[in-house]
């Protein structure tokens, strides 16, 4: 394109192509956008702005903006980012990569990609467009802006500068009187519907707007003509994790855990950046601002959440004393003086203000069942390697290609010479190129933990197709501790406070870590010829038995489905306890809350499942089609199912999972588990060092083909590792 050809960038360099952004003309119909294109040098330090947003599709007709005097087509998203922010913030210069790279331009394309960290760190400011706003997202917006906090009045300082934020006594006075008032008045759930649209928007699903958001020094959050700092947002975002598993407490849309966990990573780069300054200028003087305002902001919240449960629990215990205490006075004065006449306006008026203090007290008490009931959204207790992980194979992508290149700038440290050629490489040489770099900046070996995704077509098993990857042995790190607690322990945790546990009658459930397979091991490996993976472990198991594949089955299905669903269940238990071992998965992966799965229901199939050993598959069928409805995803009676329905949805999670059932059997480890279910009998597992769960091998001439990931509760604490002589592992070559 000429525009480009007139704007050339030179190779090995630094430069690159921005827009002044200079006119918005039109006050009807479509707008005419008018910039101008210039090269910069990043090593001269020029002042310019950086947009991140998805690019969507094109319109029709499509949209143009005129550049240079050249017309370029633009996607509509992309048209209305620049339209909206000329509005907010007027003429800008600023660096969008759909129309400052050539897209046309392989080498050149590559070439940038190569420049995206220094781009985003060295723009002074990145706008991150949402999309267009709506009433609801500009109050949302308004909201955020706050800190999360839905109040401005009586406050007497603040946490930022553009004095937005409120912090110290007054906002906590005002946060508990704002809770509290919420909660005799059944309204707990602010900006409920602009928040979960805000969060909802398709920036946060992109995998190219994740370094886009954790390298950059500044940004600002642009959603409409609304603009709020990224600042902003983590506040909101700490405020909102302080009350995310609190029952009585201020309810949040699920989309927000997106972006938790957007911001963990972007924490995890934020203080990276400054460990080098603060080892510079010292730690206690060059101490984050950020981290001064996120831990005063908490000691304040807490205080606001301290006053809350004074008042609230002193409205709860002397209510019901008002209203005794009234009722008791107009029955003795109605007895003593009235003699059957009709009662004094004054008995009318004590007994309207008992009657009003009744009903408030049903509602502040339905208020705290309905919150108590409300589901919890689940957080992984995640790694930033598994973090990282996870958000590769989550995010979307518009090239398979890009899984690797919209992540470079994060992971990517020894392959740029890869990558100079990528517009030359397949699909398999870009993968291997980014597990090379996961496993330099990780320094783990547990991206095999998806290898059940494989491209097939002779490339190596241990290469990960990241398209159908998918997060299930992840998930099976972690697992639910149930811990016994007095009555009285348990009132207060279901009430107040909730952290990472679910109170069930008197037990509390906690979300742990697995020690894992080979806990403190170090990744040793090395890559051959491109195509082997020699790692250090030790061969420590054999596939004696696999249940074969789960077909998905319906609330329609046959018995005979139904028969052979259970059969190998019964098939799985013979010679084991296999309750905690065939539901972990299952609790742990599926897209739920933590009080969608009450243990009550996980014991009636598993004792309905035990006693089928003796009873036989058909009678297991019957007694699941018997047996009453149970609570199995809320503590709600309008969502009973009967226990029927809970195999249904376990046998086809397994199916969906591609997941089976297997035994092993050796002198050092003989276990039930799961396995993905191309397995087969006489396949190996092995421990291998730097991979959190076992791995099922295939022995091949020359090395080992990966079949995949393991779950044996026995291997999961680690003391068939320790067993081992970790000190003289074998090389184990997969190929």
């Amino acid at each position: 394109m000429a525009l480009y050809e007139s704007l050339p960038l030179a190779s090995g360099t630094k430069e690159i192509r921005v827009l002044d952004l200079s006119e918005v003309s039109g006050t009807s119909g479509t707008p005419t956008i008018k910039a101008t294109m210039r090269v910069v040098n990043l090593e001269e330090q020029p002042s310019f702005a950086a947009l991140s947003y998805v690019w969507g599709d094109y319109s029709t007709p499509r949209d143009r903006i005129i550049c240079n005097g050249f017309s370029v087509e633009v996607t509509k998203n992309c048209f209305s980012a620049l339209h909206h922010l000329y509005k907010v913030v007027g003429a800008t210069t600023i660096w969008v990569d759909a129309i400052c790279i050539n897209q046309d331009d392989m080498r050149e394309k590559f070439g940038q990609i190569r420049l995206m960290a220094n781009v985003y760190s060295s723009a002074h400011m990145v706008y991150i467009w949402l999309g267009e706003g709506t009433k609801q997202t500009d109050k949302a917006m308004e909201y955020l802006a706050r800190g999360g906090l839905p109040f401005s009045r009586c406050i007497t300082s603040y946490i930022d500068e553009d004095k937005m934020i409120p912090t110290g006594y007054s906002m906590a006075i005002r946060l508990a009187l704002h809770l509290y008032i919420r909660l005799v008045t059944n309204r707990l759930r602010s900006y409920q519907a602009g928040l979960e649209d805000i969060f909802s928007r398709p920036w946060i699903h992109r995998l190219w707007t994740l370094q886009e958001a954790v390298i950059p020094n500044d940004m600002r959050i642009v959603c409409g003509e609304k603009i709020i700092p990224w600042v902003s947002i983590v506040y909101s975002l700490e405020y909102m994790e302080f009350f995310r598993m609190k029952p009585i407490a201020p309810g949040f849309p699920s989309a927000i855990v997106d972006w938790q966990q957007l911001l963990a990573m972007w924490k995890f780069y934020h203080d990276k950046s400054r460990a080098p300054r603060q080892e510079d200028q010292g730690a206690v003087e060059n101490r984050d601002p950020l981290r001064n305002g996120l831990d005063k902001q908490e000691y304040f919240i807490e205080k606001g959440w301290k006053y809350f449960k004074i008042l609230s629990t002193t409205h709860v215990i002397l209510q019901p004393l008002l209203y005794c205490a009234l009722v008791l006075d107009v029955l003795v004065r109605l007895d003593a003086e009235t003699d059957g006449k009709f009662p004094d306006t004054e008995y009318i008026v004590e007994g309207f203000v008992g009657l009003f203090v009744l009903l408030s007290l049903i509602m502040v008490l339905a208020t705290i069942n309905h919150s108590v009931l409300r589901k919890y959204h689940k957080i992984y207790p995640q790694t930033h390697s598994e973090s990282l992980m996870v958000q590769i194979q989550s995010r979307q992508a518009a090239q398979a290609a890009d899984k690797y290149f919209s992540v470079y700038s994060l992971v990517g440290m020894k392959s740029e010479e890869g990558m100079s050629d990528c517009s030359l490489t397949g699909l398999d040489i870009v993968y291997q190129l980014l597990i090379h770099d996961l496993i330099l900046y990780t320094k783990s070996l547990d991206f095999l933990l998806f290898t059940p995704a494989q491209m097939g077509n002779g490339v190596p098993t241990w290469v990960v197709d990241w398209r159908s990857a998918r997060t299930t042995w992840i998930h099976a790190r972690f697992h639910l501790e149930r811990v016994e607690i007095r009555w009285w322990t348990s009132w207060k945790r279901l009430v107040w406070e909730g952290n990472t546990s679910r109170v069930l009658g008197a037990y509390i459930f906690n979300m742990v870590r697995y020690p894992g397979a080979t806990p403190g091991s170090l990744a040793k490996w090395d890559i051959r010829s491109g195509r082997q993976l020699r790692v250090q472990g030790r061969i420590v198991s054999r596939i004696s038995w696999f249940s074969g594949t789960f077909d998905e089955i319906g609330d329609l299905s046959t018995e005979k489905s139904l028969i052979r669903s259970v059969q190998l269940f019964l098939d799985a238990a013979k010679g084991y306890s296999v309750l905690q071992t065939v539901l972990q998965l299952y609790v742990m992966s599926m897209a739920m809350t933590m009080s969608d799965l009450l243990p009550s229901a996980t014991a009636v199939w598993y004792d309905i499942v035990s006693w089928g050993k003796k009873e036989g598959s058909a009678w297991v069928v019957q007694m699941l089609r018997k047996r009453g409805p149970i609570w199995l995803h809320n503590t709600q009676r309008d969502n009973e199912r009967p226990l029927s329905n809970f195999h249904l949805d376990l046998v086809n999670y397994l199916a969906r999972e591609q997941v089976a059932l297997v035994h092993c059997f050796s002198d050092t480890l003989s276990d039930v588990g799961f396995a993905p279910n191309t397995v087969v009998v006489g396949d190996l597992v092995a421990l291998i060092s730097g991979v959190s769960l076992p791995m099922v091998l295939r022995e091949r001439q020359g090395g080992y083909e990966v079949v995949g990931p393991a779950f044996f509760r026995r291997a999961m604490f680690g003391e068939t590792w320790m067993s081992l002589n970790t000190d003289n592992l074998d090389e184990i070559v997969l190929i």
